[in-house]
């Protein structure tokens, strides 16, 4: 398991994962299925938020297979921009109530 920063060069498999997010939980997510199907240059639309100064996420790739992510905003207001909420998370069902925390700590 390797949990990175995502970048522009994961657009295509997070684009890949966020298919499978709103199809596999649609009731967790804003927009639907249908809609993400019919947007115009959607990994290009997804490189440009994953390089955004608005927003992170973060990937969780098991053998080299994006399997989750987690999106955090931060807060805009000036007293509040040292938070950040988390907007999106989605872990992939084979992947979900699984104990990683061994396989965490034991990396190189």
């Amino acid at each position: 398991m390797e949990i990175t920063l995502l970048n522009e060069t994961h657009a295509e498999d997070y684009w890949n994962l966020r298919l499978e997010m709103l199809k596999q939980s649609p009731t967790s997510f804003g927009s639907s299925y249908e809609e993400a199907l019919e947007r115009q240059n959607p990994v290009e639309l997804t490189k440009k938020r994953l390089s955004s100064e608005e927003s992170i996420t973060f990937g969780c790739f098991v053998e080299e297979k994006l399997s989750g992510a987690v999106t955090m905003v931060r807060e805009s207001a000036l007293k509040m921009n040292h938070k950040a909420s988390i907007f999106a998370m989605y872990v992939t069902p084979a992947h979900r109530g699984r104990d990683w925390q061994d396989d965490f700590w034991k990396r190189p």
